[in-house]
This record gives structure tokens, sequence and C-alpha cells, in this order.
């Protein structure tokens, strides 16, 4: 009985030491963005991507490398079947906006890609 006794001291005593010496967690360095609506040019994009319109996604993403770079995210990717928005953040007026395609590849197989399109002055100039 007394070894169980002194188990539970010891226990509530470690407990005890270890919450009144243990340091509060660090301030996150990283400032955050503010949230921000999908900008009008990126759904715009993602309902091209969604419908499997080429000529309006060519409209609406005219530098061929943006294009090329869409394509990479997409990969391997070749039927989507959902286009979701994530969320946006703006910094200096250019926007991020993330998404998430749903689709199946050549097999078959379900696949699921993100991309960020970077939206500025109401057009397409960057995609990760």
């Amino acid at each position: 009985m007394a070894t169980l006794f002194l188990f539970g001291a010891g226990i509530i005593l470690g407990a005890g030491t270890q919450w009144l010496t243990s340091a509060a967690p660090a301030q996150n360095p990283y400032s955050s963005l503010p949230p921000m609506a999908e900008p009008q040019t990126s759904a715009d994009v993602a309902t091209a991507i969604r419908t499997d319109d080429a000529r309006a996604l060519s409209r609406l993403v005219t530098n061929q490398d943006l294009l090329n770079k869409l394509h990479s995210s997409l990969d391997p990717i070749i039927a989507v079947s959902d286009v979701k928005f994530l969320g946006a953040a703006d910094r200096t007026g250019m926007t991020l906006s993330a998404y998430v395609v749903r689709g199946r590849d050549q097999q078959g197989n379900k696949i699921i890609r993100g991309f960020v399109l970077s939206v500025q002055h109401g057009e397409v100039v960057g995609v990760n």
C-alpha cells in the first residue's frame, strides 16, 4: 500500500513540477495573411478546368509557360471530377488562391492534386 501511495505521489509531484517549470510555446514568427474571397479570375480558371474547356483556359491564362506549369500540376489526371477552392490570401496586391482537383488517371485510379494560382490585377501571373 505504501508503494502504491509513493508511486501516485511521485506521478502527481512530477506532473506538477513539469507544469510549473514548462515555458509557454514560442510565438509564431510568421504573421498570417488575412483570408479573402475567391478572385473571379481564378474561379474562372477552376471552372474551365472542371468543364474541360481548353479554349476558355487558354483565354484566361495567356502565358504558355504558365499553362505548362498548370498542366504539370495536374498531371497525371486526365478526367477531372471536381475542383475545390480551399482559400485565398492577399499580400501587397498579389492574391494566392489554392485549389484541390480530384480526378482519374489513365488506369482509372482516383487521383488528388493541388495547385495555387497567383493573381495580380485580375490576371493569372503564376502557378505553383
